[in-house]
């Protein structure tokens, strides 16, 4: 079950333990700024440990005779692509990248679909370039969720928020030229929590490459994960 926090709520949390509530210098302004700046910190640190907790997926459409699709706004990283494919067990089939200097040497394909994609600012292009119309289904992780008026939450997933909290001050502190020995420490524990957290999350089961299980041998599993 999530912990959402509100800005207003993560706010006078940096303020009280901060003895900021009275500031005339971290105003409501600076900690917006400050809070989702430690956000985005938290953000990279749970995509590195916990890379699947906020994975998102989305449909994507791509026209006939045109290589580029445009992503979602919101994607920061991709974590795997599929075509619709009807030959396929699944009825998907994994697409894998190719490099920038390859993309001239693709050629066209006869409807087996094993294209190449490539990631080029915010769109995605394939190879060889599509002469139908094809489905992609596309596993990403968005970029993290700014908060912007006191409504807005964040998740603070199993207290993670501490981090957010112990950052923002930790930004508030040099801005006052304070010492932040102590709120080092602090961080340098709760980034330790979540890295020891995020080693044991899932299940202690042994991991197939196999999209049916080890025993399961009647077709290639590297044509189709």
């Amino acid at each position: 079950m999530a912990r959402s926090f509100t800005l207003a709520q993560l706010r006078t949390k940096v303020q009280q333990r901060g003895s900021f509530e009275n500031s005339a210098d971290i105003t409501a302004t600076i900690l917006l700024d400050f809070i989702n700046e430690a956000i985005a910190e938290l953000w990279d640190l749970m995509i590195q440990r916990w890379q699947d907790y906020y994975v998102t997926r989305a449909n994507l459409s791509v026209t006939a005779n045109l290589d580029g699709i445009t992503l979602p706004t919101d994607m920061y990283k991709l974590r795997k692509l599929e075509i619709v494919d009807s030959s396929s067990p699944s009825g998907y089939r994994r697409l894998r990248p190719h490099d920038l200097d390859a993309a001239h040497a693709f050629s066209p394909l006869s409807g087996d679909k094993n294209y190449r994609y490539r990631l080029e600012n915010a769109k995605l292009y394939l190879a060889p370039i599509p002469t139908q119309a094809e489905t992609l289904r596309l596993f990403y992780i968005p970029c993290a969720g700014q908060l912007a008026v006191d409504s807005d939450t964040f998740d603070g997933v199993n207290g993670y928020e501490a981090l957010v909290i112990a950052l923002t001050l930790k930004r508030c502190y040099d801005r006052q030229d304070m010492p932040t020995g102590s709120i080092d420490a602090e961080i340098a524990r709760l980034t330790q929590r979540i890295r020891v957290a995020a080693d044991s999350r899932d299940a202690d089961e042994p991991f197939s490459l196999a999209a049916r299980g080890p025993q399961n041998e009647a077709w290639d599993e590297s044509e189709w994960i």
